[in-house]
């Protein structure tokens, strides 16, 4: 099956999103599908590479393109594709990602609800998140329609699953963002020689653990 990807994919501004569009990719691709990143970039996006020159962090931004970028480990994974129409794909997949964060810098964009799709497309929402909107305000109906002709749909934390249900009545699952996935880009795993636990926490990490 060939799938498409929408999602935060430039790693120009927010090297996360870079990170977290590779792994959702080689996680569709492990499963027996062709996977391919739309080129789609978000209508107010010009704003954040702004930001970052201004309040740069030097450090990070060098580590970040030395060791993602540079190195090759992500560049391969999301290298978009271009000039290919919707249609030339099976199923859609929005996410994952703050797509669904539509009252901060980049607004509201209804691609990020598939909303060119057509009706034949399986189209899917995996980790999606709104993070800090709070209620779909004015663009709530058309949200409402949007979502209603998703085939599935998932997020990423419990605040969008509770903002998804209360809009449409349907409760989605909440699953891992794709960079917690166990995907592989060829690189030799980490060797364990005792006992080891990967740890998921939502929220702020305390003292209690």
């Amino acid at each position: 099956m060939k799938v498409g990807i929408i999602t935060f994919h430039r790693g120009n501004a927010n090297y996360g999103s870079s990170v977290q569009a590779a792994c959702l990719k080689q996680a569709i691709d492990a499963l027996g599908h062709d996977a391919h990143i739309i080129d789609h970039i978000a209508r107010r996006s010009y704003i954040y590479p702004l930001l970052i020159r201004m309040f740069s962090l030097s450090r990070l931004r060098q580590f970040c393109q030395q060791c993602l970028i540079q190195k090759n480990y992500l560049l391969p994974h999301i290298a978009p594709t271009k000039n290919m129409p919707l249609t030339a794909y099976d199923a859609l997949i929005c996410g994952s990602d703050e797509i669904w964060k539509i009252n901060m810098t980049r607004g509201y964009d209804p691609t990020y609800f598939l909303a060119n799709a057509s009706d034949s497309q399986r189209k899917i929402s995996y980790a999606a998140s709104h993070y800090y909107t709070r209620e779909f305000t004015s663009k709530a109906n058309r949200i409402r329609t949007l979502l209603a002709r998703l085939d599935a749909i998932s997020v990423r934390e419990q605040s969008t699953a509770d903002m998804v249900e209360n809009l449409t009545g349907k409760k989605p699952a909440i699953v891992l963002d794709p960079s917690l996935l166990p995907v592989n880009f060829s690189r030799k795993p980490h060797t364990h020689h005792k006992p080891y636990l990967y740890l998921y926490i939502e929220g702020q990490i305390t003292s209690a653990y």
